[in-house]
């Protein structure tokens, strides 16, 4: 299964916490938010990930190299931001012939089991 891990924006709700960090770096309990949807996505049988980065791109990217990613994980880098749909759209090949994927904002937090919402969906 693949995902989409939105974290393009420029956090601005979150202000002034994103005035010195990516807003999908902000630590929850000592934990950058992007970490943590990484180990949810890769327990939950995600096994590659697409992250668009927009503002504040190298500290996202920097993070990602000092790091070992549970999942396969590649990086768009948008010049110009292109909102959740744009970002889809210009990846859809992506995707490929999958019937089913993810799309993750990296602003949000939960311990929901996305394998078992996965599973759900898939139930006849």
């Amino acid at each position: 299964m693949k995902a989409f891990l939105l974290a393009g924006g420029h956090g601005t709700r979150l202000r002034p916490i994103t005035d010195s960090i990516p807003k999908c770096l902000v630590p929850i309990r000592g934990r950058p938010l992007l970490d943590i949807w990484l180990d949810l996505c890769a327990s939950s049988g995600i096994t590659e990930i697409l992250i668009n980065v927009h503002a504040r791109a190298q500290e996202i990217e920097q993070h990602l190299r000092r790091g070992k990613s549970p999942a396969n994980v590649r990086l768009i880098h948008e010049e110009q931001l292109l909102g959740s749909a744009g970002t889809l759209a210009a990846n859809r090949a992506w995707i490929g012939s999958d019937s089913a994927f993810w799309i993750i904002y990296s602003d949000v937090l939960t311990n929901t089991s996305l394998k078992r919402m996965t599973e759900f969906h898939f139930i006849q």
